[in-house]
This record gives C-alpha cells, structure tokens and sequence, in this order.
C-alpha cells in the first residue's frame, strides 16, 4: 500500500500529543486501531509526525514549523533509520 497524501494545509495535532505524551519524554509512540504505527515528536527546531502503513513498504513522514504549520509532507521507503535495505529469498525489504 502507497499512503495517500493530500495538498491541503493542516496543523500539527498538540491536544493528541498532550493527551498521550508522558512527563519523561517529548516523543509519542503508538499503534492505531487499524495497526498502523505512529511518532509524534517535538523539539525546538519543529514537530515531526511519522505513520508506519502495517505491511507496507511505505511511511508517511510530516515536518511542521515551530507554530504547529505544516512545513513538509512525503513518503519515505518504512525502514529505521540508517537500516539498509535487505534481501533474502530474492526478496528485497
């Protein structure tokens, strides 16, 4: 599955990151009811959303601006971080 992406203009959702965020971190971790994966983050330089699609090879990733605009939305291959891709049974993943 591809992640849909739209042109609209949006904010970043602080009332679910209050709500979920605990005392000790700024990061929210969290798997959604239809098994998607989520980050929520915020720092000084931004905020930042990324949505892991459960059996997908895709992300979801969204940068805001310190205000909570958008700034930036995309897909990106789902991998962690500085993982290269690997390939096993001539299947790459």
């Amino acid at each position: 599955m591809i992640p849909k992406i739209s042109n609209r203009f949006e904010k970043f959702d602080k009332d679910k990151f209050s709500k979920s965020a605990k005392k000790e971190t700024d990061v929210v971790r969290e798997f959604l009811p239809n098994g998607n994966y989520i980050e929520m983050s915020m720092a000084n330089s931004g905020k930042y959303y990324t949505e892991s699609y459960k059996a997908s090879y895709f992300m979801l990733s969204k940068s805001y601006y310190p205000n909570g605009n958008i700034k930036y939305k995309g897909i990106m291959f789902n991998v962690p971080w500085g993982a290269p891709f690997q390939k096993r049974n001539l299947v790459w993943f």
